[in-house]
């Protein structure tokens, strides 16, 4: 009987251990997949807003043109 008890004791330790291993496990790939995410609109971000000073650089010489005409 002792031996028993031992066992369901063991099996709910391993069960639970193994549990927290699959949240934890979940974990990791959620934080992998929102740093790559953050990256990834970092750089979209970052190309608009150099297009964006790109344009502003084009349409400020234009205007510069223009006052010389």
């Amino acid at each position: 009987m002792a031996k028993l008890i031992k066992n369901e004791k063991d099996f709910k330790i391993q069960a639970r251990e193994m549990m927290i291993m699959e949240v934890n496990f979940k974990m990791r790939i959620l934080n992998c997949f929102v740093n790559k995410m953050t990256l990834m609109l970092t750089f979209q971000l970052q190309e608009l807003l150099s297009k964006m000073e790109h344009w502003r650089g084009k349409i400020g010489l234009l205007r510069n043109l223009q006052g010389l005409c």
